[in-house]
């Protein structure tokens, strides 16, 4: 790639590309290392591709929120296995303890009951936390 291609051009194809440096790589015909290391060098460039990415995410996010505000049973699921749920008593979780001889033993396993296989999504009394597996 060496000079043939501006910063201001890869900076556009690498927001283009949501950050992705391989596929920019593609794109230019050249390695991958090529492009990360002309990213490396450049603050102004690793900018570019941290908010290509955080955009990716925010894009999933509206995504995920979408398929929540429907009623899609796996964006729901989704949303009540994530930490900020587990805050509020939501998710999977697995509780251990290490017993003598270091051997790992589940003591408890929480599952939210909106998760549960064919469980109706919320007006099932189970309640928050509720459930097992």
């Amino acid at each position: 790639m060496g000079k043939g291609v501006d910063k201001a051009k890869l900076a556009e194809l690498l927001a283009e590309a949501f950050g992705n440096v391989s596929a920019v790589a593609r794109a230019l015909g050249v390695s991958r290392q090529t492009v990360a290391e002309r990213v490396r060098r450049s603050p102004d460039l690793q900018r570019v591709v941290e908010d290509a990415k955080e955009t990716l995410i925010d894009m999933a996010e509206s995504k995920l929120a979408r398929g929540v505000a429907a009623g899609m049973e796996w964006a729901v699921k989704r949303v009540l296995d994530s930490k900020r749920a587990a805050a509020r008593g939501w998710g999977n979780a697995v509780r251990v303890e290490v017993e003598g001889g270091g051997e790992l033993k589940v003591v408890e396993r929480i599952v939210a009951a909106a998760t549960g296989a064919g469980a109706p999504l919320g007006g099932d009394g189970a309640g928050k936390g509720g459930g097992g597996a």
